[in-house]
């Protein structure tokens, strides 16, 4: 498999191109790094791999991110990888209170996201839809 063509396939379902591309991260060596698309696909090119069961050749951290809020990351199971496309339901911007200072440190805590209340939601509702297409 071809890193660079199977993320081209990937963006194309989705009907997104190059020129949607925001930037492209990853994790190596414990630092976060980042690069244009046109750096991405230069290095991506010559990039030959076996997306088969083994060992994972891709960097399983590698996103790429979309100006429209949406990305690609990358999946592994037992050594078999692949692209899924995240997209949010909702524009980032729709919903979003301004926090009072005081109550950040709270709401950083990990029983703070959601409400009991509405504990019992469809799923429906959710804020972002992970979506798989091989």
């Amino acid at each position: 498999m071809n890193l660079l063509n199977e993320t081209l396939r990937k963006m194309e379902i989705w009907k997104h191109g190059p020129q949607d591309v925001a930037e492209v991260q990853w994790c190596s060596d414990k630092k976060k790094h980042c690069c244009t698309w046109d750096v991405f696909a230069e290095a991506s090119k010559g990039f030959n791999y076996d997306n088969g069961y083994g060992c994972a050749e891709v960097n399983i951290t590698l996103v790429v991110l979309f100006k429209d809020g949406s990305w690609l990351e990358r999946k592994e199971y037992d050594g078999a990888e692949w692209w899924v496309y995240i997209s949010l339901k909702h524009p980032l911007n729709d919903g979003i209170i301004e926090t009072n200072p005081e109550n950040v440190k709270e709401q950083l805590k990990g029983d703070s996201w959601y409400d009991e209340e509405e504990e019992e939601e469809d799923d429906e509702d959710e804020e972002w839809e992970e979506v798989e297409h091989e």
